[in-house]
Parts: C-alpha cells; structure tokens; sequence
C-alpha cells in the first residue's frame, strides 16, 4: 500500500517569489495583456543564500492573476536548469528581475537630495542653482538614479554636493 521509493526530476528547479500589484500592473501595461508580458520578459538571475550568483539564467513561467490581500503581491514561477543539482527543494535565495529602460537620463545620486518623498536636482540657469522637482526609477543601484520625468537632455544640473547648496546659489 505505500511505495518503496519516489522518485522525483529536479534537472530543471521552480523558483517561486512575490512581485507587487504596482509592478504586475506596469507590466501589463507595457506589454498590453500578461501572455505578451510572459513572452518578452527578460531572463532572471538567482543569488543563493551564500551571495554568489547561481550561473544558469531563468525564465519566469507564469505569474498568478490573484493579489494577496495582506501582502498585495502576485506569486510568479521562474524555472531555473539545474544540471549541476546545486538547486534544492526548500533552499532560499533572491530572483534579480533586470529593469529595461530605453533613452533615458542617469544621474548620480549624490546629484539629489530627498525631501520626504520627493526627490529635488538643481538645474543650472543663468549661473544659478534652480531646485527642480524630479521622479526617478523605484529601482537603483545605489549610485545612479533613472530620472522618469522633470529633465531633458542637455540640462544641465549640480552633480555633487547638491544637499550643501540652496535656491539661487551662484553656479560656476
């Protein structure tokens, strides 16, 4: 009545992590439905426990269409190749999904001073600093923010030392 053994195939591994209703909804938006989203989706990566980085990319699956209430994120499923077995059942990392943005301006964060919820550059006009309210990426790597709106190409802002300087300082 109970088996003697089981067998089970871990040569590919699902990798299960929670993405939010705000990014769920910026993909649908991007890619028009969630089918679409799934087929142009970028591959993952996977940091192990130890902090190294798993060498095999992965592919996100599928994606629940049901947010949780309490945590407000949606379950997605990357599977992961797993020739080498170094992936188990139970084991615990963190699923890198790259951030893509096309034609778009970097600044350095020392460039930037946060205000509550607000992030502030100064512009350069006329040879004076002019603190201009600008929204940048959610997502950083702690050196660069991508600016989504407030500055164009060819603005020209203070780059370093922004918190030391105030409204009308005299810019060389």
């Amino acid at each position: 009545p109970y088996p003697l053994t089981t067998v089970s195939d871990n040569s590919d591994m699902y990798v299960y992590f929670s993405m939010t209703e705000n990014q769920l909804l910026a993909l649908t938006r991007q890619y028009g439905d969630m089918d679409e989203a799934l087929k142009n989706m970028p591959e993952v990566e996977l940091h192990l426990n130890d902090n190294s980085v798993y060498d095999k990319k992965g592919v996100i699956e599928s994606i629940s269409g049901v947010i949780d209430r309490q945590t407000g994120t949606v379950v997605a499923r990357v599977v992961f190749p797993n020739e080498s077995r170094l992936l188990h059942s139970g084991a615990s990392g963190t699923v890198v999904v790259p951030s893509i943005y096309k034609d778009c301006i970097a600044i350095p964060q020392t460039a930037t001073v946060r205000m509550q919820d607000k992030t502030i550059v100064y512009k350069v006009v006329d040879g004076k600093a002019v603190s201009t309210l600008i929204t940048v990426a959610g997502i950083n790597d702690g050196r660069e923010y991508v600016v989504l709106s407030g500055l164009k190409a060819g603005d020209e802002i203070v780059s370093e030392g922004a918190g030391l300087v105030r409204e009308g300082t005299q810019v060389k």
